[in-house]
Formats: structure tokens, sequence, C-alpha cells
């Protein structure tokens, strides 16, 4: 006898995903850890800032999903839990359709205006290649965007069947090919290529590895092409572009900061922004383990059981905040020590880059919670309100910070862009929520500044090696993780429980 294929919101479920996030995570930061002192010592940080430019075409280039994948996810988990299959192959197909239009046009749009985007974004050139070779590598970039957009259109259904451990597996598997390749090309002398080279087997990898699982999982719902009739599809990629709003926001804070700076002030600037905000951004998504199954457990369960899916918000939510508000506050009190352990040098403007920009994602992870409530809902228009907002902002004030002051421009307004989006969003959604949301966030941000400022009152700037820094981080995680925890009544002892249920 066959066994069913594990799928749906259950406590083993949102085990396996956070518990696959969370070495996902720990694979991204290593496989970081291991790469950028390579890419230093053998080609520099004017190539080190150029790929970082240049990947962030990637980050850029994926919002061309018009959020799709995203809606796609809400609706699988709909159609799964009104069990209605037919509704959710249809919604996959559709969905994988749209995307493989989208990725055509991307592709055909990137191979022309690649010299246009080099012209832009590298001003003076790409140190080391000509300038046939600087579009050639743009174009092959717009390659693997194209694939991946295909792609992780049809592996979406596994998000919606709450089995995205299956797509952070993969993701682990693929840094660590990845970053292997990568290793490997820089030093045996491929410069740039040897970066090119990595990010397409890391792709490779992740490909095979979610086609194995949906094949598993999904057998019912085979990877296929149709012919788009009726408004279904319409419906679809208009409830996705106002999710689009939310994701555009994220990537304005750093990938098209990136390219700012790349313009306006230079590759090596670009490097250090690229140190300090990835070990930020990778914090955020550590701080989103926890949060990260809300919005396919709510469109799921929502027609079910209202009660259970409010204490699962609750739940999951304080988790985030108290997670949120340890790793943020620890990247800026061991930032210094970190990066100079790390890179064998003080790095000055990484360290500088890091702690504003934490700033930015603190504000943004408050908000983070009310998000996922809003598009599980159905309320797309509201979180595509608070991200235009952060949008306009960030853009003009970052533009006009960078031509003004340089290097600290688009950090400031990260900053600006964030909290008047946040703010936004807490007012669009004060009327559909209580109080709890938010009364939770000020007391996690109030518990996080005050570990800051311990931490930076106690030298934790002055360690200088792997053994100290390793010791001050255990401690400062000792001291305030159960604070923190105790703080935003999270249920240690109740998640840790193997027979407790999902929510109770």
């Amino acid at each position: 006898m066959t066994t069913a294929p594990l799928r749906g919101t259950s406590r083993r479920t949102l085990a396996l995903n956070l518990r696959s996030a969370g070495v996902a995570t720990a694979v991204q930061y290593l496989s970081y850890l291991a790469v950028a002192p390579v890419v230093f010592a053998t080609a520099g940080q004017a190539t080190f800032g150029a790929w970082a430019t240049v990947s962030s075409i990637l980050a850029v280039g994926a919002l061309a999903d018009a959020g799709l994948r995203l809606e796609v996810s809400r609706r699988v988990a709909e159609s799964a839990g009104s069990a209605d299959p037919e509704r959710l192959r249809r919604t996959v197909q559709e969905g994988t359709t749209l995307l493989a239009c989208v990725g055509v046009l991307v592709l055909v749009v990137g191979w022309i205006s690649a010299p246009l985007i080099r012209l832009f974004a590298f001003p003076g050139g790409i140190d080391g290649l000509s300038t046939g070779e600087a579009d050639l590598l743009l174009r092959a970039t717009f390659v693997l965007l194209a694939v991946s957009l295909l792609t992780d259109g049809y592996f979406a259904v596994l998000r919606g069947i709450q089995r995205a451990d299956v797509e952070t597996n993969a993701r682990t598997v693929g840094l660590i090919v990845g970053a292997v390749v990568s290793i490997v090309g820089l030093e045996i002398g491929w410069g740039i290529w040897a970066l090119l080279a990595g990010a397409a087997a890391m792709d490779v990898a992740i490909i095979a590895v979610q086609a194995i699982g949906a094949r598993r999982l999904v057998p019912d719902v085979p990877f296929r092409l149709i012919s788009l009739r009726g408004t279904a599809w319409k419906h679809l990629l208009g409830f996705s572009s106002l999710a689009l709003l939310s994701q555009l926001s994220d990537v304005v804070d750093s990938q098209w900061d990136k390219i700012m700076l790349s313009r306006y002030v230079g590759s090596e600037a670009v490097a250090g922004f690229q140190v300090g905000t990835t070990i930020v951004l990778q914090g955020k998504a550590l701080a989103l383990l926890p949060i990260a199954p809300l919005l396919v457990a709510m469109a799921e369960l929502r027609l079910q059981d209202r009660a259970r899916v409010e204490r699962l918000v609750r739940t999951l939510s304080s988790a985030t905040f108290a997670l949120g508000a340890l790793v943020l506050s620890g990247i800026v009190v061991f930032a210094p020590a970190f990066f100079k352990v790390w890179l064998g040098e003080e790095l000055p403007a990484a360290v500088t880059s890091a702690r504003l920009f934490t700033i930015a994602i603190a504000l943004n992870l408050l908000a983070a919670p009310l998000a996922f409530r809003a598009l599980a809902d159905g309320r797309h228009r509201l979180t595509a309100i608070s991200a235009s907002t952060n949008i306009g902002v960030n853009l003009v004030a970052s533009f006009a910070l960078t031509l003004a002051i340089g290097f600290k421009g688009p950090l400031y307004g990260s900053i600006l862009g964030n909290a008047v989006g946040t703010a936004v969003l807490v007012l669009l959604m004060w009327r559909h929520v209580g109080a709890y949301e938010v009364s939770s966030a000020a007391r996690a941000l109030l518990v996080g500044g005050f570990a800051t400022a311990t931490g930076v009152a106690a030298g934790a700037a002055t360690l200088d090696s792997w053994v100290s820094l390793g010791l001050g981080i255990a401690t400062f995680v000792v001291v305030f993780g159960p604070l923190l925890c105790w703080i935003e009544h999270v249920p240690v002892r109740e998640v840790l429980r193997r027979d407790a249920e999902l929510v109770t």
C-alpha cells in the first residue's frame, strides 16, 4: 500500500518548512562566507561589486513574474482547502503558461537592451571585460532569469500545498553546488565568469531537486503549457499585479540601490554595500522563517476554522518579532568585529551599510504579519498602496540623497521609504486587526534597542578572533533570546512538544 503524500497545513508540514528553511538560511550564510573572501582575494573588490550589480538584474528582473508566483501559491492553497483538484491543476497550468510568455518577453527585451543596461549601470565599463564580453555577460544573466521565471511558476504549487520545504531543500543543494563551482572557477582564473557559472549550476540543481519533489507530491499536476482561454487568467494576472508591488518594495530596498551606486559612486562602493546589506537580508530571511507559511495557511484554513487561524497568526507573528529583534540587534552589535575577522581587514563601508540597512529592515519586519494577513484575505489593494508609498519615497529619496551625499544616500532612502510604507499599512489595516499586532511589534522593538545599546556598550566591536566572536554571540543569544521570547509570549514549550496540535 502506498502512503499518501504529505500535503496541506499541519504541525508536521510547518515543522518541515521551518527546519528546511533554517538549514537553507545557514547554508546561504556559509556559502556567502566561503565565496566572498575568495572573490576579494582572486578578483578584487571591483569585480565583486560588478557581479553584485549584475546579479541584482536577476533580482529586479524576477519581478517580471508580476506577483504571479505568490498569487498561484495562494490560489492553490484555497483550492486544496476546498478540495477542488481541477481548480488547483488549472491554476498551476495557467500560471505556468503566463510566466512562460513573460519569460520569453524578458529574454527578448534583455537581449536587445543589454548594451543600454551596460551603459547605464557601468558607465566606466567592467574591469577585465571588453564591451562585447560585458554585453554577453548581461545577456547570459537574462537567459538564467527567463528559465527561472518559467520553472518557478510551476513549482509555486509546492508552496501552495504547504511543502515549501522542497524548494528550500533544493536551494540548499543549489547553494552548495553553486559555491563549489564559483570557488573552483575563481581559483583557476575565470574571474567574473566563475560567478556566472556558479549561478547557472545553482539553478540547474534547484530545478532538478524541485522536479523530483513535484513528481512525488503532485503527480496529478504535470508541468504543461495550455491555451489561455476565457477570463480566469486575466483575474489571476490582475490580483498578482497588486501582489507584485509588495515584492517590488523589497527589491528597491537593496537591488536598485546597487545599480544607483554603481553608476554614481563606483563598483567598489557597491562591494561594501553588497557585503553589509546581504548580511542584513539573510538576517531578515531568518526572522521571517516562523511567519513564512502564514499566507498559505490562512488561505487554506480561513473558511474552515477562523479562531484557529487567529491563534496561528498570533503565535507565528510573536515568534517573528522575537527572532527579528534578536537577529537584527545582533547584526548591529557584532558587524564591526565580524567583518574584520571574516575578511581579515576592517571594512567601514560594510559596517555602515549593515547598521543603517538594519534600521530599514526592522521597520519592514514590523509590517510583515499585516502584509501576509492582507494578502491571504484577498486585500491585495491595501498592500499595494503601502508598497507603492514605500517605493515612491524610497526611489525619490535614494536618488536625491545619492547625488547629494554619495554612499549613505540609498541607505537613508531605504529607511525613510520603509518608515512611511509601514505607517501606511498599519493605518490601512487598523480596523481589520486588533491592537495586538502593533503593540507586540513595539515591545520587540524596544527590547531590541536595549539589547543593541548593551552590546555596543560592552565593546563587542573589539572582538578579534572567531573564538571570542563566537562566545560573544552565544552570550548575547543566551541573555536576550529568552527575554524576547518572554516579552513576546512565544510558546516555546508548545512548539517543542511533538504531540501537540498545530495551534491549541
